[in-house]
This record gives structure tokens, C-alpha cells and sequence, in this order.
């Protein structure tokens, strides 16, 4: 019988192809948004917007995740927090059947709420270290 070759013999361990997101002290502070993406999250079978902004003192990057429902098309109703973040980067509601596009949000400087994320998408903690920071809320539009 054939043993196996091992895997580190072959060249095949695992390499990690991601950074990890960053870790910032929790609290508020001002940032802008630099990058927004709409994306169907495979793992959570979820439409997500995943908005990137820069603190503006250490300009260290932090993510803002936005559910957008789980159907074939993105939603995005008058309770969701993307249309609550939405109106308040426009200074408006949106008229009936207006596209609520994630471009309204680069470029604009936030009042933001960081803090840690600690559980797993299925419930369980992170290990001490996997935690990583996230925006828990975005409190108000600052600039411009």
C-alpha cells in the first residue's frame, strides 16, 4: 500500500492570502470613506456593502459592513442601516424607486464609531488574535 506524501513535502501547506483587518482603540472618531463596494458574500449567502474609510489623524484604515438582503437583488428598505447612512451622506430621503448607489459615500469625511468584533459569523469568539475593528455606527456626515 501507498503512504500518503505529506503535504509540506509537496509544497502544499497553506499560505494566508489576506491581511488582517486592522485593530484600533474603541471610541469615536473622524474619518473619511474612501472605498465603497456592494459584493454577494458566498459564506453568508448575503448581499454586503463593505465601506472603507481613513481615520484622519493616523489615516489607518477601518470597515463599515452593510447588509443588503439575501435575495437575487440588493434591498435596501427606509428601516436598514444602509438607507439611514445613505440619507444622512445625502441630507436626504431618496424619491420612490431612486437608485441608493454606495458612490454617494466616497470622499465624505464621518463621525464614526469604532469597536471590536469579537464573534465569528456562526457565533463563536474569536481567538485574542483574530479580533479585528469594525464601524459599529456611523453617528453623523462632518465634511462636506
Amino acid at each position: 500500500m501507498n503512504e500518503p506524501i505529506p503535504a509540506e513535502v509537496l509544497g502544499m501547506e497553506p499560505v494566508c492570502e489576506a491581511d488582517p483587518y486592522p485593530r484600533h482603540e474603541p471610541g469615536d472618531y473622524e474619518a473619511e470613506c474612501v472605498s465603497a463596494v456592494t459584493y454577494w458574500h458566498p459564506q453568508l449567502r448575503a448581499w454586503k456593502c463593505r465601506l472603507e474609510f481613513k481615520t484622519l489623524v493616523e489615516r489607518d484604515s477601518v470597515f463599515c459592513f452593510l447588509h443588503l438582503g439575501n435575495g437575487e437583488t440588493t434591498k435596501a428598505g427606509p428601516r436598514s442601516e444602509y438607507y439611514r447612512v445613505w440619507v444622512l451622506a445625502t441630507g436626504h430621503a431618496p424619491r420612490k424607486r431612486q437608485t441608493l448607489s454606495n458612490r454617494v459615500f466616497k470622499g465624505k469625511t464621518y463621525e464614526i464609531r469604532i469597536g471590536d468584533t469579537i464573534r465569528r459569523f456562526d457565533g463563536r469568539n474569536h481567538p485574542d488574535g483574530q479580533i479585528y475593528s469594525t464601524v459599529k455606527e456611523i453617528l453623523k456626515k462632518a465634511y462636506p
